[in-house]
């Protein structure tokens, strides 16, 4: 009976691992590449816990959020040589889509962060379904 009882527990345990949180997404990766100004950004810190090297998506928390971005344009030396703080206000089950959009399509340094786009994470539930009202 004792050995039951703590595989039970452990299922229970395992299966509410299993609960999925809602959550946001931060891309810096371009989905169209018509604009040769635009280049992906990539995404060096997320409320100041900073990524070696950067990321071009992370899945985030919903609420205020600080991202630091960075273009990729130019050399692998080059990353970093500006980047730029966004506050972002991350709803749950969204996907928030930046690009840096610079001067010219040469320009390594001037440039500026662009919200491309925003739109639902398909398959995402932000809130669980309500419960049915019991009757009795």
């Amino acid at each position: 009976m004792r050995l039951a009882n703590i595989v039970c527990v452990a299922l229970a345990i395992a299966s509410a691992g299993c609960a999925h949180r809602p959550y946001a997404e931060v891309t810096g990766e371009r989905t169209a590449k018509s604009d040769p100004r635009e280049e992906d950004v990539l995404i060096l810190a997320v409320d100041g816990l900073y990524r070696y090297g950067g990321a071009l998506w992370e899945n985030v928390d919903p609420g205020l959020r600080s991202l630091v971005l960075t273009t990729r344009r130019g050399g692998s030396n080059d990353y970093g040589h500006t980047s730029s703080l966004v506050e972002l206000d991350a709803k749950a089950c969204m996907r928030y889509q930046f690009v840096a959009l610079h001067r010219s399509a040469f320009d390594t340094r001037g440039w500026e962060v662009v919200l491309r786009k925003v739109e639902p994470i398909p398959g995402c539930v932000a809130e669980a379904p309500p419960k049915p009202k019991s009757d009795g």
